[in-house]
């Protein structure tokens, strides 16, 4: 098989186009890295390896039945393959014939647009990551697994889930885009945010405090076992934030945080018990 690189078939202008479009994309600049050095055949694949003068087994060492370059690796392989058809963005992928994954690269980049593009590129980086584990450290991971390590899962079932459990607090609440502004004295500024997950029985809560100069004076994490809406995780991070003002003996602070329905609960009447609990939580260490 030749070894010309797709710049060389199809000319220095499709693969500059590419490396554009990888640049650009909104995704970690690890991605980014990791998807140059696969369109320029640089991953320690062993076909790569085998290519510089390295003596290595050529085989797969994950199916053990192809040869391990990087369109075996993160497309051809059965681990991979599962991955891929899974999600919708086969219904491109299936219809590229080539073989090197530069031209694979440049098949994906024509055929879909941006956001599809940074799916592909997630999903590319997973693998590899996944097939790492597997390879130096005897991790196996399962298909599910390695879609939500690139972080998109289940993006559109939690869309629906929170949808559909939440829905009640998701009207109404008009956008108001405000300028930052530095604090004021000696004013602790305390972030809190949530995370929910429609296929766990948790919610992850975060907590940062920071003083006017944005240098962070604590921070803490904690998990808590439950199926709660976004909203309800909200209020949830919102009494946690202000635990963590009371307990470090903070005498001025603000919480800040992205949910403006989980803010009104704090201003306003609530209208869920769980609400309301939380609330009075909330102000009675405010006191």
């Amino acid at each position: 098989m030749s070894r010309r690189s797709c710049g060389e078939i199809l000319g220095p202008c499709s693969a500059v186009t590419w490396c554009r479009k990888l640049w650009a994309c909104h995704s970690l600049r690890k991605v980014k890295i990791h998807m140059w050095r696969a369109f320029h055949r640089a991953l320690a694949v062993k076909d790569n390896l085998r290519s510089r003068g390295i003596s290595c087994p050529i085989v797969c060492p994950v199916c053990e039945e192809g040869t391990e370059d990087s369109t075996h690796a993160l497309w051809l392989c059965a681990a991979a393959r599962g991955v891929w058809i899974s999600r919708s963005i086969w219904e491109v992928l299936c219809n590229f014939r080539g073989r090197p994954f530069d031209a694979f690269c440049l098949f994906i980049s024509q055929q879909v647009n941006n956001e599809c593009f940074e799916l592909f590129c997630m999903l590319t980086w997973s693998l590899s990551y996944s097939r790492n584990q597997c390879i130096f450290n005897g991790k196996a991971y399962s298909t599910m697994e390695i879609i939500e390590r690139a972080g998109i899962g289940n993006v559109y079932s939690d869309y629906n889930f929170c949808r559909k459990v939440d829905g009640s607090h998701g009207h109404g609440s008009p956008i108001v885009r405000h300028a930052w502004r530095p604090l004021e004295g000696d004013l602790v500024k305390i972030n809190v945010d949530a995370l929910v997950l429609s296929f766990v029985d948790y919610v992850r809560i975060g907590v940062v405090a920071r003083d006017r100069a944005g240098i962070v004076l604590a921070a803490a994490s904690t998990k808590f076992l439950g199926r709660f809406s976004p909203h309800m995780a909200e209020c949830i991070a919102i009494r946690e934030g202000t635990m963590l003002a009371r307990n470090l003996g903070f005498e001025k602070w603000v919480v800040e945080l992205d949910a403006i329905n989980a803010v009104n609960v704090v201003h306003s009447p609530p209208v869920r018990a769980l609400e309301a609990g939380l609330r009075d939580s909330s102000r009675s260490l405010e006191d």
